[in-house]
């Protein structure tokens, strides 16, 4: 290391804001706090949150109650929310059935709702028609539902991870650089229990919330539960009431068997994560366990490993280390 390097010189054509900052000036910087939750479990100022759930229970029932609470500021599973403006694009149901929610969850006279049914505009992106409503309408919490509706034109197959990876970095970036609250809903494929298409589509979002049915319980209950960046790991039992057509929290009961949890993306959130995490705790290294160990003692496909390992990197439950020509990976507390 030089003991007295040369100050950079910074070249005309670099923006300020692209000029790499010393790791003490962020740490000073008040401007930069932490994610704050507008909804507990689901919504974080600047963040974006993927929910996954089958078709057909009632994940958009859900996400429309969470809307109301934003809109007029009241109560969502036991906490007060803060009154907040949302876009909302309405991009699978029909118009029709659009405005029954409104009515159904008393957001007729809201002035702070915003409903995009039809997000194309010949010559443009679905980014740019996108980016154009956020900068005119200022909304504090985007919903997209579906995502594989608002990328069907540049995504020609579900299952390629580069297309993803062309249309949901910048989502991200969207969220970050405006602190808008960004909830895209997607669908899981035939099984009911693997979010569908490409593992990028759940790598990408700081933050994974999954809604299934709860096995063994009454039709009503559902399971919400959830992982990432900001909302760590947990889950929570709601129970839909029909009169008023909303879902109220139920706590988890104590006898709670993993058969109560939601699905999650193919089998990499419960036995092989697992085994990746006890074999990585195993490990007396400080960075723990080989890649090629780790690939060799999972007892999983190959493919599933890597995705597996590479979901972990990405929502921050692991760290991934260069040793020599090999890599490491260890789990981070």
């Amino acid at each position: 290391m030089r003991k007295n390097p040369q100050v950079p010189t910074k070249p005309d054509w670099l923006p300020a804001e692209s000029m790499a900052r010393p790791a003490a000036d962020i740490a000073r910087d008040k401007s930069i706090v932490k994610a704050q939750p507008l909804v507990p479990y689901l919504l974080y100022r600047g963040r974006t949150t993927l929910l996954v759930a089958p078709p057909k229970t009632g994940k958009t029932t859900l996400v429309w109650q969470v809307i109301s609470a934003l809109a007029t500021g009241t109560e969502v599973f036991d906490s007060v929310v803060p009154e907040s403006r949302v876009l909302v694009l309405a991009l699978e149901e029909a118009l029709g059935d659009t405005k029954d929610r409104l009515i159904e969850n008393g957001l007729v006279k809201r002035t702070n709702v915003f409903v995009l049914s039809d997000h194309f505009v010949a010559g443009r992106r679905p980014f740019e028609v996108l980016e154009a409503n956020v900068t005119a309408l200022k909304p504090d919490v985007i919903v997209i539902d579906t995502l594989s509706v608002y990328a069907q034109s540049e995504v020609a197959s579900e299952n390629d991870a580069a297309s993803w990876l062309a249309v949901l970095p910048e989502l991200n970036t969207l969220a970050h650089r405006l602190d808008v609250a960004i909830l895209l809903i997607h669908h899981t494929d035939k099984t009911g229990n693997n979010a569908r298409g490409s593992t990028t589509i759940c790598a990408v979002p700081d933050n994974l919330t999954y809604l299934s049915e709860a096995k063994g319980k009454p039709g009503t209950e559902r399971v919400l539960s959830w992982k990432g960046r900001q909302s760590k790991v947990g889950s929570m039992v709601m129970d839909f009431d029909p009169s008023i057509r909303k879902y109220r929290k139920v706590e988890m009961p104590e006898t709670a068997t993993a058969s109560d949890k939601p699905a999650r993306p193919a089998k990499t959130a419960t036995s092989v994560q697992q085994r990746l995490v006890d074999l990585m705790k195993a490990r007396t290294h400080p960075d723990g366990a080989l890649y090629a160990d780790l690939r060799k003692q999972a007892k999983a496909k190959g493919e599933t490993v890597d995705s597996t390992l590479k979901a972990m990197v990405a929502e921050g439950s692991a760290r991934k280390t260069r040793d020599g020509r090999a890599y490491r990976y260890a789990v981070v507390n």
